[in-house]
């Protein structure tokens, strides 16, 4: 950015810490400012009546958010909620300044763009995960990418699970249970412990299938 823009972000950017679990944006309200992550994550998801949650994306170290700059270039009511994953800091740039600069600044209208086409295929995964694959074999998926191929304990509740995959807490429960009489698995307290990586692997295909 030009020396100029550098100046006023250390003029006009907050910087805030958010503990794990805390809410930046909610949903319905106005975007005041694009956030920008320093360190740690943010969580980006919606909430259906029913209280179900998806995760849309994350927003890691040194990303920006695509909902939020939509918004404001809009000038419409955010979409989703946004939370942290962990301790993690941000830089809030106002909205105002945000919108100034991606007409003034080609180097910024360039940045704004790259965010576009990193999280729309990200949104066409999660639809593609949503619409065309089982439950079952989303749960499987998810496991077996958190465990990378190894017999380990995965830190995750039922919960955390179901909104990772869309769907409900219930449901994750009792295909986790499945899962467990057909000794993949052992469900544990605020964790999954794999014993079969290769068999949880190989379900997750198999239901794809079907």
């Amino acid at each position: 950015m030009p020396p100029a823009a550098q100046a006023e972000l250390s003029a006009c950017a907050v910087r805030k810490i958010l503990a794990h679990k805390q809410t930046l944006v909610t949903g319905g309200g106005e975007c005041e400012y694009l956030p920008f992550v320093i360190q740690g994550t943010l969580r980006v998801y919606k909430v259906s009546e029913s209280g179900k949650e998806l995760t849309l994306y994350r927003i890691d170290r040194g990303e920006s958010c695509i909902l939020s700059a939509t918004c404001i270039l809009n000038t419409s009511a955010f979409p989703a909620l946004v939370e942290a994953e962990g301790k993690t800091e941000v830089i809030l740039i106002p909205s105002q300044l945000f919108a100034r600069w991606v007409e003034d600044y080609p180097v910024w209208r360039k940045f704004v763009f790259s965010i576009y086409e990193k999280r729309l295929e990200m949104l066409l995964t999660v639809v593609e995960e949503v619409a065309f694959r089982h439950v079952d074999a989303r749960v499987s998926a998810w496991l077996s990418g958190a465990a990378a191929g190894r017999s380990v304990a995965v830190p995750a509740t039922h919960q955390k699970i179901a909104s990772e995959v869309g769907t409900s807490r219930e449901v994750v429960s009792r295909i986790l249970r499945d899962f467990e009489a057909e000794g993949l698995l052992v469900t544990e307290r605020g964790r999954i412990r794999i014993l079969d990586p290769r068999g949880l692997s190989a379900r997750a295909e198999q239901s794809a299938r079907l």
